[in-house]
């Protein structure tokens, strides 16, 4: 099956992904190969590491932890949670030359190298995939890559996880006090990805929950004598 997840990258896209990759592998120990078009591997290892050790990305990038027991066995708990994982997870850092052609390239590999049938393709983020082909229109280009990626999870009979973009209009949603929320029309380059997909999912702020948890926030601060902004 070929999944779509679209929101804007301000709701952390890449981040969303990550963790869905990390829940999968932890229940099922299926491998993924994450291939990386929006973010850096190198960033995406600091973020895991950040949520698994509770530690700031800012204080990881310092490299300051030995001198502090209290970090140092923060990282000591983190780590032996990522080694549950880790060598289920192949991050790829993809460049111009990762078309569709070499995403099968990268596929067919990475199954040789687990000797396995059952892994997982993410694709982070499909708009991202570059072509050499030519088309009369970026709507034309999008629905190519995205029925290809169908077409390679039905060939390979393997399921790809893919992140789309959104388009401005579904950005200024995002980002005004509405009840209005993302939906799949919203996918960046063609409003109709859903022909394509198996099952499209969006995220969309929700602003009333935002609000509730600020008051929240602010309350509890307020009881522990805490400054507001902090």
């Amino acid at each position: 099956n070929l999944t779509l997840l679209a929101t804007s990258s301000n709701n952390l896209r890449s981040q969303f992904m990550l963790q869905i990759a990390i829940s999968i592998i932890c229940e099922t120990r299926t491998p993924i190969l994450y291939l990386c078009f929006e973010e850096s591997p190198e960033n995406l290892l600091k973020q895991i590491l950040s949520q698994q050790t509770g530690l700031s990305i800012n204080t990881i990038e310092r490299n300051k932890i030995k001198s502090n027991l209290d970090l140092k066995e923060s990282l000591k708990k983190g780590l032996e949670k990522f080694a549950k994982f880790q060598s289920y997870l192949n991050l790829v850092a993809c460049s111009q030359n990762d078309t569709m052609e070499q995403l099968e390239i990268h596929l067919r590999s990475f199954k040789e190298r687990y000797k396995s049938e059952k892994v997982i393709l993410m694709v982070d983020t499909l708009q991202r995939i570059p072509s050499y082909n030519y088309y009369s229109s970026e709507e034309a280009r999008v629905s190519d890559i995205a029925n290809r990626l169908k077409l390679l999870a039905h060939a390979q009979r393997v399921a790809v996880f893919a992140g789309s973009e959104i388009t401005v209009e579904g950005q200024e949603i995002d980002a005004t006090d509405n009840k209005d929320r993302i939906t799949p029309k919203h996918c960046y380059g063609n409003p109709n990805l859903d022909r394509f997909a198996d099952v499209v999912m969006t995220v969309s702020k929700s602003w009333i929950d935002s609000t509730e948890l600020q008051i929240l926030l602010q309350k509890k601060t307020e009881f522990a004598g805490m400054n507001d902004a902090n």
